[in-house]
């Protein structure tokens, strides 16, 4: 944690509190929590866009775009067309679509490119001949809710390319699916958009990704999210995955609406789920049974409150996204996955290596299902960008959302500059205060500490705000599900003395009311925001061995090594 700055000692200090107002949270049996208030709402893009009219001609540009080439996007940029059509991963942004906030980043291996369609290759009204776009900048971006600054070193939040397709910087996929997708996904979205209209029963209109590691089970979502928003207003996600989520820091699955299009990282379009449950680890193995039941619970609050939700007569196509352990116990919870939730369509994304689902076991159209293969694509990432660097950055993005608008993303810095900010921001954010008396505090995992200990283990940790008492229970054993949450808290400071804690999250006022329990895991902020040139935490140590060390990691399992037997 980034509690303050420089202090010697591994105590929770008292001498120092911040100022804050107070709020309330957990209904009738509220604890008594003091705030900076930063559930106060954010200024609208309405707001942000009348405060730089007067700036709205050097910030807005238009270019047109002609056959064979493709725009190229790195940064932040508020994009609409104002004739004919472009294609943007699946998604077909035409002039009645109004404006939608695009991201790339290519350090990051998310390079953003999109191409005109014109007439010979529109199925849709109208024959568009030209396409002509207008790029903005984006001072906040009204789906996250983080706020963008172009830097000292450029004076927009974003910069432009028009390439010619298949030239040199261009990639054959970058604007269309990637090779052996295209059929699949239309028709995938043909038959999801169809089973919407015309049946009630939610598996018609489900479908499920799943494969192998880089696979591009993620990507391939994303082009399907972003086909489905062509013919739906919305499209529902659920994101099984927990160590590599689209929408939200990891340690979570999560159901989020999707009204918008899909691009870039998932860093830079982090969005609020509908509903989400806490699971504590980046992967399933540590807690298989609470991770399937939180699966299985998001999807009945789907099937008994997704018209609520939505406020529609019908619900949304569902796509569900599944993590890439699909070998020994992996397969089995996916095999269940399966099974339960009984989609209509599946698709096994296939590297022809040893690697993909065994296929007579993953044979599932003895349940009725349509089967798809179609072949893996393997994400690109730079060399030296890992799975662990970019669930660093998720932890980055909630950082921002926690600091609000007072602390914009600065384009121009590098990534350790962007680290170094975003602890400098949490360090100065003002933090909800609450007694623990007036809390739960309970373990995702079965590791049970003495009360004594509470102050420690919770100075300092990242927890899950759960709403009521702390998780669903069965009704026939009583024993504790899945923990429902309204998001992630940090843990800024505790004082043993009065049983305060502070709390720095991104959650919303509203949805704090709901608290009533702290759920602790395993997951932690990456070092990177726990110390700066101006700020320490007393529980950085240096010189010591790293998770990359001998001895330092867990012990793995090889159950998948096969033995030689004693002979007798």
């Amino acid at each position: 944690m980034p509690p303050g700055k420089k202090r010697q000692g591994e105590g929770a200090s008292t001498a120092q509190r911040p100022k804050c107002r107070r709020g309330g949270l957990g209904g009738r049996h509220a604890p008594a929590i003091e705030t900076s208030d930063p559930g106060t709402p954010l200024p609208n893009d309405d707001d942000d866009h009348h405060h730089r009219h007067q700036e709205e001609e050097e910030d807005h540009q238009c270019l047109e775009l002609k056959e064979n080439e493709e725009l190229s996007l790195e940064g932040v940029a508020r994009v609409r067309v104002s004739e004919g059509c472009l294609l943007v991963g699946g998604y077909l942004l035409a002039p009645d679509k109004g404006s939608v906030t695009l991201c790339g980043n290519v350090s990051v291996g998310w390079p953003l490119r999109c191409r005109p369609v014109f007439r010979g290759e529109y199925k849709g009204p109208g024959r568009p001949e030209r396409c002509v776009v207008s790029l903005e900048d984006v001072g906040r971006d009204r789906v996250s809710g983080i706020a963008y600054t172009p830097g000292s070193t450029s004076r927009s939040t974003y910069q432009h390319r028009v390439l010619k397709a298949g030239g040199a910087g261009s990639s054959p996929s970058s604007s269309s699916s990637p090779g052996g997708w295209g059929d699949c996904l239309k028709e995938v979205a043909a038959e999801l958009s169809e089973g919407c209209e015309t049946s009630e029963s939610l598996a018609d209109f489900t479908a499920l990704v799943c494969g192998p590691k880089n696979a591009g089970k993620s990507t391939f979502c994303r082009e399907l999210v972003n086909t489905l928003l062509n013919s739906n207003p919305v499209v529902a996600y659920l994101e099984t995955d927990c160590g590599q989520p689209e929408f939200s820091p990891p340690g979570s699955v999560s159901l989020t609406f999707v009204a918008s299009p899909i691009a870039g990282p998932p860093f830079m379009h982090p969005r609020k789920p509908e509903r989400a449950c806490f699971v504590g680890d980046t992967t399933p193995k540590s807690d298989p049974v609470l991770y399937f039941n939180s699966v299985v619970h998001l999807m009945d609050w789907y099937a008994a409150h997704g018209l609520g939700a939505l406020r529609s007569r019908n619900l949304a196509p569902l796509v569900v996204n599944t993590p890439g352990w699909v070998k020994g116990l992996g397969f089995e919870i996916l095999d269940r996955m399966v099974r339960q939730i009984q989609p209509k369509h599946v698709v096994q994304l296939c590297t022809n290596t040893g690697k993909d689902l065994p296929r007579e076991q993953a044979d599932w159209r003895g349940l009725g299902l349509s089967l798809y293969y179609p072949p893996a694509h393997e994400h690109n990432a730079p060399s030296g960008v890992s799975a662990v660097d970019m669930r660093s950055l998720m932890w980055l993005s909630f950082c921002h959302q926690c600091a609000g608008t007072g602390t914009p993303m600065d384009l121009s810095a590098t990534t350790q500059e962007l680290f170094s900010q975003a602890a400098s921001s949490l360090c100065g954010c003002l933090p909800y205060r609450v007694n623990l008396d007036l809390l739960k505090v309970v373990s995702a995992s079965t590791f049970e500490f003495p009360s004594r200990m509470l102050p420690g283990v919770l100075n300092g940790s990242l927890v899950g705000l759960a709403e009521g008492s702390g998780g669903g229970e069965d009704e026939d054993s009583g024993a504790t599900t899945c923990y429902p949450f309204v998001g992630f808290g940090l843990v800024r400071s505790v004082d043993p003395g009065s049983g305060d804690i502070f709390v720095l999250t991104n959650a919303k006022l509203a949805d704090l009311r709901r608290v009533g329990a702290l759920v602790l895991g395993s997951v932690q902020l990456p070092q990177q925001l726990l110390q700066n040139e101006a700020y320490q935490s007393p529980y950085v140590a240096q010189g010591t061995l790293t998770g990359d060390g001998i001895g330092a990691g867990v012990i793995k399992g090889r159950n998948n090594m096969r033995r030689g037997r004693l002979s007798t």
